[in-house]
């Protein structure tokens, strides 16, 4: 089963920092009065099963922007479908299992090719 952490954060947005952890929500709360504003409290929870890869794939992100494709690893903030296509009005991303950097771009480039030629709306989450 399982558990939960909760995590105090605090910092500029674009500059979180953990500042403790702790195993309950109460001692998180009363960690509160020893930060500033932006000080909250996070829940995560610990030992969450490791998604299933193909043997020897990694998870990776495509992205095209205005003709322009990058591709980076990704890591398990992810919630979104793999192979599914998300658009946010201006970049085409897709997470692909794939052997390598080479593969990755192969691959995502074939799905967010094919979900601009046929709209294909079982691979597309608009964001």
């Amino acid at each position: 089963m399982a558990g939960k952490v909760y995590i105090l954060t605090g910092g500029l947005q674009d500059d979180r920092r953990i500042l403790a952890l702790f195993s309950t929500r109460e001692a998180a709360e009363a960690g509160l009065r020893f930060g500033d504003e932006d000080t909250e409290v996070e829940e995560f929870t610990v030992d969450l099963p490791l998604p299933s890869a193909p043997a020897g794939h990694s998870l990776w992100t495509v992205q095209e922007y205005r003709d322009y494709i990058t591709f980076r690893v990704a890591y398990f903030h992810r919630d979104d479908a793999i192979d599914q296509v998300r658009f946010d009005g201006d970049t085409y991303t897709v997470d692909v299992w794939a052997l390598n950097e080479e593969h990755a771009l192969q691959l995502g480039t074939q799905r967010i090719e094919r979900f601009k030629e046929k709209g294909d709306p079982a691979c597309l989450r608009v964001i």
